[in-house]
């Protein structure tokens, strides 16, 4: 039988703190502090891009018609990809006032 070992003594009040210091917002809450910068993981705003895959949105990065038309660029933290919910929103509203005009 393999023994289990419990988290370090040590960890534990680190992570009840971190967990303590950034509660998750409540469904509906207003931010006050509209400085805090909301990052959305690759595989949400692939998700929320019609469910395109990570290798369209890495070629995304790459294409110059993309970045004119306000991409996010990626910003990496700890080897993951998450794009500003901000910019993001912005992309989204500026592709839809392109449809509304017809591609124009």
């Amino acid at each position: 039988m393999i023994a289990m070992h419990p988290l370090p003594g040590a960890l534990v009040p680190l992570l009840r703190k971190r967990h303590q210091c950034h509660p998750a917002p409540t469904r509906g809450a207003v931010m006050a502090d509209t400085a805090i910068t909301t990052l959305v993981p690759d595989p949400q705003v692939a998700e929320e891009c019609g469910g395109v895959t990570l290798m369209t949105l890495w070629r995304w990065d790459k294409s110059k018609k993309m970045k004119a038309l306000g991409w996010p660029p990626k910003v990496n933290v700890n080897g993951r990809n998450y794009r500003n919910r901000a910019k993001l929103e912005g992309f989204k509203a500026k592709l839809e006032a392109l449809a509304e005009r017809g591609g124009k």
